[in-house]
């Protein structure tokens, strides 16, 4: 009985709604800010979508009413790119330089082996996450004998 007078307040609310012609929308300004602070932190849009508790079409419809929006998430775009470029300059000036013996020869110990970035995954990231940069580039990883 609940659940039919919950449906039928919601149905009379959407009508009327509908018919004085008012659009509902959670848009606003700051939502801009948040916007290029998460692109900054290398966020995808559909993870932005998430933190902003709106759903991935509703970025879209907001970039073709608000411009000011639609450059925001440009720039968001461009600084996640930039992230995951610094991320991978990072991992590779951390590596550590090969060495076919896993141990040192003087003192007869294994080398620690540190975390090391693996080229085809990130490769793949940059190519799905960015395809205008990197969709048709088609680099091949040179494979080590």
């Amino acid at each position: 009985m609940r659940k039919q007078w919950v449906m039928a307040l919601c149905h009379d609310l959407l009508t009327t709604w509908a018919t004085a012609g008012q659009q509902m929308t959670k848009y606003r300004r700051r939502f801009c800010n948040r916007v290029v602070q998460l692109g900054r932190r290398g966020r995808s849009a559909i993870e932005i979508a998430v933190a902003l508790g709106v759903h991935r079409q509703t970025l879209r419809r907001w970039c073709i009413a608000h411009l000011e929006f639609a450059q925001a998430l440009e720039f968001a775009h461009d600084c996640a790119l930039v992230w995951w470029e610094r991320l991978g300059h990072r991992q590779l000036d951390k590596l550590p330089p090969r060495q076919d013996p896993s141990f040192n020869k003087r003192t007869r110990r294994k080398h620690r082996r540190r975390h090391r970035l693996n080229e085809q995954l990130y490769l793949i990231t940059l190519t799905t996450r960015f395809p205008r940069e990197y969709g048709s580039v088609g680099y091949e990883l040179d494979r080590e004998p």
